[in-house]
C-alpha cells in the first residue's frame, strides 16, 4: 500500500510539474498563433478590398474600351459613306458641256478623297475590331479577379474577423490542460491520502 501511496504521490507530482510546463509553454504559443492569425486575417482583408478595387476599375476601363470600339466602328462606317459620296462627287464633276469639262480638275481631287476616306475607314474599323477584342480580354480579367476578390472575402468573412475567432484557442488549451489536470491532482490526492492513513495505522 505506502509503494502505491508513493507511485500516485510521484505520479502526481510529474503531472503538475508537466502541467505547468504545459501552461507556460501553451500560452506563449497560443498567444503566438493568434497574433499571426490576426496578421493573415489583416493582410487577406487587405488583398480582398484590392482585388474589389481592381474589378471595379477592370469593369470601367472595360466599358471605355467597349464604347470606344463602337465609336471606331461608327467613325468608319461615317469615313466609308463621305468615301462614296466623294466618289459620286467626283463621277459628277466629269460632266461635260459644250465639249469642255471644266471641273475635271475637281474630279481627280474628289477621287482622291475618297480613296482616303475608304482607306481610313478601314483604319478605324480595323481599330474598332481591336478594341472589341481587347474589351472581351479586359472582361475575361475583370471576372478572374472578381472572383479572387470573393474568394478573399470568404476567408475572411465581410467585416475582416480573425481567421480563428479570439479565445477559442485559449479555450482549447484550457480544456486539454484542465483534462491533463484531472488525473494528477487526483493521484497527488490519492497518494498523499494513502500515505497519511498509512501513518496513521503505524501509529495505532
Amino acid at each position: 500500500m505506502r509503494a502505491t501511496a508513493i507511485g500516485l504521490t510521484v505520479y502526481g507530482v510529474v503531472g503538475v510539474l508537466l502541467l505547468a510546463i504545459a501552461l507556460t509553454v501553451g500560452l506563449e504559443a497560443t498567444g503566438r498563433i493568434e497574433r499571426l492569425t490576426a496578421s493573415l486575417s489583416a493582410t487577406l482583408t487587405s488583398s480582398a478590398v484590392t482585388a474589389r478595387s481592381s474589378a471595379t476599375a477592370l469593369t470601367s476601363l472595360r466599358d471605355g474600351v467597349k464604347q470606344g470600339s463602337a465609336s471606331a466602328a461608327d467613325a468608319g462606317r461615317l469615313a466609308e459613306q463621305a468615301s462614296t459620296t466623294s466618289r459620286e462627287l467626283g463621277a459628277a464633276m466629269s460632266i461635260s458641256l459644250l465639249g469642255a469639262q471644266p471641273l475635271l480638275p475637281l474630279a481627280g481631287q474628289f477621287g482622291d478623297l475618297s480613296a482616303q476616306l475608304h482607306s481610313l475607314s478601314g483604319n478605324l474599323r480595323s481599330m474598332g475590331t481591336a478594341l472589341d477584342t481587347s474589351g472581351t480580354n479586359l472582361a475575361d480579367v475583370q471576372v478572374e479577379v472578381q472572383g479572387l476578390a470573393t474568394r478573399l472575402e470568404a476567408l475572411t468573412g465581410d467585416s475582416g474577423v480573425a481567421i480563428i475567432p479570439t479565445g477559442m484557442l485559449r479555450l482549447a488549451l484550457g480544456g486539454l490542460l484542465l483534462w491533463l489536470a484531472i488525473p494528477a491532482f487526483g493521484a497527488l490526492a490519492l497518494g498523499v491520502t494513502l500515505l497519511r492513513l498509512g501513518r496513521s495505522a503505524r501509529a495505532v
